[in-house]
């Protein structure tokens, strides 16, 4: 799966469990700072990733990636997330802890890790 659109999976995923609405998202396999922008209200998804200069945004279950074109589900179940990349026909699975995102990429076969920033 795009990197990018996994940085954004954790953020949304991320901020529907937590109830934040923080300002960047930390990816540690990139090293990388991401600064987000945008609402989560309920179902609706509208964020700004500006290391990539996109929208990605939907109505759950469904969310699309502006930046590849890409068609996602995103489903919440408590603490845990799962869905998948409807374009590649690749699945993910994560869970939140605190500020902590786990995500796991199926098709990767690995986990990825995020922090949330500040709120």
């Amino acid at each position: 799966m795009n990197p990018g659109i996994r940085a954004c999976i954790a953020y949304v995923a991320g901020c529907l469990i937590t109830g934040t609405n923080p300002r960047q998202v930390f990816d540690k396999a990139r090293d990388l700072r991401i600064r987000m922008k945008g609402t989560i209200k309920g179902a609706v998804v509208e964020v700004f990733d500006y290391e990539r200069n996109c929208k990605f945004m939907g109505t759950l279950p469904t969310l699309f990636d502006f930046g590849t074109d890409t068609a996602l589900s995103l489903e919440i179940s408590g603490k845990n997330f799962s869905g998948r990349d409807k374009h590649a026909e690749q699945y993910f699975a994560g869970t939140v802890e605190g500020r902590k995102v786990k995500l796991h990429d199926y098709g990767e076969a690995r986990d990825f890790y995020y922090d949330l920033g500040e709120v």
